[in-house]
Formats: C-alpha cells, sequence, structure tokens
C-alpha cells in the first residue's frame, strides 16, 4: 500500500511495510529506507486522585505529540462508561519515532502527571509482530 508521508516540509511517496526510496534531498538521495509503521492501542486507568490533573494536561500532551517527528495519529478519548478510563491509539512512522515519543513522555509534564495510571497497551509492527 502506497501512502505519502510527511517528511520535514517535504512529501515523498512510500510504500508501506518495504523499502522505498527517498526524493531527491541531497543528503538522502538514493538511499532505501524501510517504513515499519507502529501502532499502539488500549486504555489508561486514571486513579482518582491524579484525574484532575490527567485531564488539565491531557491536551497539551496530545498537542506536542501531534507535532512530534513521525506521528502519524494520535488519540486520547474519554471511555463514555468510565470516567477513569481513557482509551489511546497512536500511529508513527517508524520503531525509531515512536520510541523518540516515549523518551519525550517519560520526561515530561505528563509523565509525572500519569506516573500512576494504569496502562494495558498493544503494541504492533505492521508486517510485524504484535510486542
Amino acid at each position: 500500500m502506497r501512502q505519502w508521508v510527511r517528511i520535514r516540509r517535504a512529501y515523498c511517496c512510500t510504500t508501506t511495510g518495504s523499502t522505498a526510496r527517498l526524493p531527491s534531498t541531497p543528503a538522502l538521495t538514493g538511499k532505501a529506507i524501510t517504513v515499519r509503521p507502529i501502532t499502539l492501542t488500549g486504555y489508561i486507568e486514571v486513579p482518582d486522585a491524579d484525574l484532575a490533573a490527567v485531564e488539565e494536561h491531557l491536551a497539551q500532551h496530545i498537542e506536542l505529540t501531534l507535532s512530534e517527528p513521525g506521528c502519524l495519529s494520535f488519540q486520547v478519548v474519554r471511555c463514555p462508561m468510565d470516567a477513569n478510563r481513557f482509551n489511546v491509539q497512536e500511529k508513527f512512522e517508524s520503531e525509531e519515532a515512536f520510541e523518540a515519543h516515549q523518551a519525550r513522555t517519560k520526561n515530561s509534564d505528563w509523565g509525572r502527571v500519569t506516573k500512576n495510571v494504569a496502562r494495558h497497551y498493544t503494541v504492533t509492527i505492521e508486517n510485524g509482530a504484535s510486542v
């Protein structure tokens, strides 16, 4: 499946899960890359004591994540049946982008506010296994 991916103000056509050639960017011309998007799905359970702080910081966390290089989509939505549960779905263009997101999050206000949150995630590498 082909998709257009924005890479620092330049679009290039990639083939998801396979090797593709980058457009004529001086430093990248002719170099093959492997595109293996990462998807995380699941939910978090927020203790009552942390709920107000999570609600306060959520919009900023979403905004910062969506602005990260390699973030293709990111959603955190409160469950309508359980006020302490937030459904999470995120997709990054590569393992490197996903790992950079995890590192940034761990050292952010969001990481501090959600230290007591129970996380229930499945991480899938496209054309690969779930981890």
